[in-house]
């Protein structure tokens, strides 16, 4: 496969890095960080609500489990 599928250039001086550099090798243009899929920013944004209705599904799950437990 062709290199370019996996690099990108710099704006600022035009030269080919990887895809995965956060600054440019050539000129140490620091890239803007490209908004991909991380737990931590998705746990940033939860909010106390969302925070009590998540264990308290966890806790009805469990609570499930321990009763299928029980009746077999």
């Amino acid at each position: 496969m062709s290199k370019r599928l996996y690099s990108k250039s710099c704006p600022q001086c035009g030269g080919v890095c990887t895809l995965q550099a956060q600054a440019c090798r050539y000129c140490n243009f620091i890239f803007p960080e490209d908004r991909k899929f991380s737990l931590n920013w998705r746990v940033a944004r939860v909010g106390s609500l969302q925070r009590v209705a998540i264990w308290i599904a966890i806790l009805m799950i469990v609570v499930l489990i321990f009763i299928n437990i029980l009746r077999g």
